[in-house]
């Protein structure tokens, strides 16, 4: 064995286990980044997009209870649709005068003991109730992806 490479054994930290929780529609629904830092769901409804489809829209929360700035660049959050899973595509609820989709991301990090939330909409399909809302944090050590499902409004 080369000995330039004999004391460089890289190690990854343990992945946490997913957490599953029921998704309330006429409530509060939290996910959790990290101790200190957590998504709420809340609002969901059916509305008509940019575009003139029927979505599926919800508000999203971040509340950061760290003393730290959070970068919410550190996630995604995706939703799926039926039996089978089928991923639903973020779509936009306004446009600019320009004709531009109005941006629903959290946008900057977001400081210590602040929240923000940003309204964010879904193509589900009018006759699909069960979804699932995901979690997936990439770049946020030790927090696990958390999955919320149920039944929203048709």
């Amino acid at each position: 064995m080369d000995e330039a490479f004999e004391d460089e054994i890289v190690t990854y930290p343990e992945e946490p286990e997913p957490v599953y929780g029921e998704l309330v529609v006429d409530g509060e629904n939290s996910a959790p980044l990290t101790e200190d830092v957590h998504l709420a769901f809340e609002e969901f409804e059916r509305v008509e997009d940019a575009n003139g489809e029927e979505a599926l829209a919800f508000d999203v929360t971040l509340v950061n209870g760290s003393g730290e700035v959070f970068d919410p660049a550190t996630f995604n959050v995706w939703v799926s649709y039926g039996s089978a899973g089928a991923e639903a595509t973020d779509v936009p609820l306004e446009r600019d005068e320009h004709g531009v989709s109005v941006a629903t991301d959290f946008g900057a990090p977001i400081p210590g003991g602040e929240s923000v939330t940003v309204r964010q909409a879904y193509a589900v399909p009018a006759q699909e109730e069960r979804v699932t809302v995901r979690v997936q944090p990439w770049d946020v050590p030790g927090a696990a992806e958390v999955y919320l499902q149920g039944d929203v409004p048709v």
